[in-house]
């Protein structure tokens, strides 16, 4: 930020950064669950932001950030009832309803990979039919892509879909989403798409439930960050010409 107020010679009108844990709304800190696919994510970046930007600040989930971003100018552009699901070294969600992102009491709307099926979480039911990366309790995207493969595909890989589409398919049931938007690199495989269309169907309310791509891809939680800095930016703007 520093380098971008000198290189510019404009103040820091707004800034916003993402990360992988959630964030409370209230106090803008990162909320580190048990057993969190990020336990690094403990620094105050409100703080440090708030340092050198004279505008508003605002910390997001990356999760809420791609949503926003989907929601606004991305495959979601104009809906309104939207469930994003990024499936990665962690399973996460964000959730719009009535065009807003919604982020709960603490920030901790759409932590799927803390659901629970038969007593299990999903994302122990997940590391079961695939394997840890090394040293940690995230999911290996590289092995996670390899259970999709080959042709026909593992049983390993039918149970690891069916797993994720259950939950999923529970979500939809609570929030009645008029689409879904799947992201993160083990979605981005056409065995994989094929295979979860297949199990998500007979478990929809809705069979009329868009199932989208992502357009945005990786670049999601930025662009949605950026978006939100804007408006930020401008509504403070507008506030104190008014005022």
């Amino acid at each position: 930020v520093t380098a971008a107020v000198d290189a510019t010679g404009s103040p820091c009108l707004a800034a916003t950064a993402s990360q992988g844990n959630p964030v409370d709304p209230a106090t803008q800190r990162p909320v580190v669950l048990p057993a969190s696919a990020f336990p690094e994510g403990r620094v105050d970046v409100s703080a440090l932001l708030r340092e050198v930007c004279s505008g508003p600040v605002r910390l997001d989930n990356d999760v809420n950030w791609a949503t926003l971003a989907e929601q606004r100018i991305g495959v979601a552009r104009g809906i309104d009832e939207l469930l994003l699901v990024y499936l990665g070294p962690g399973i996460g969600a964000g959730l719009v309803m009535s065009g807003t992102v919604q982020r709960g009491r603490h920030g901790m709307v759409g932590e799927l990979s803390y659901l629970r099926s038969g007593g299990r979480t999903l994302i122990s039911q997940l590391l079961e039919h695939s394997r840890a990366a090394p040293g940690s309790d995230r999911l290996d995207v590289p092995a996670c892509l390899s259970l999709f493969a080959t042709t026909p595909a593992a049983d390993n890989a039918r149970l690891f879909v069916e797993a994720i589409a259950q939950q999923i398919g529970n979500i939809a049931a609570i929030t009645d989403p008029q689409a879904l938007v799947l992201s993160g690199p083990i979605a981005e495989g056409s065995t994989f798409t094929q295979m979860f269309a297949e199990a998500l169907q007979p478990l929809l309310l809705d069979a009329d439930l868009e199932v989208l791509a992502s357009a945005l891809g990786e670049d999601a939680p930025l662009i949605g960050a950026s978006l939100a800095a804007r408006d930020m930016a401008e509504a403070h703007f507008w506030s104190s010409y008014r005022s």
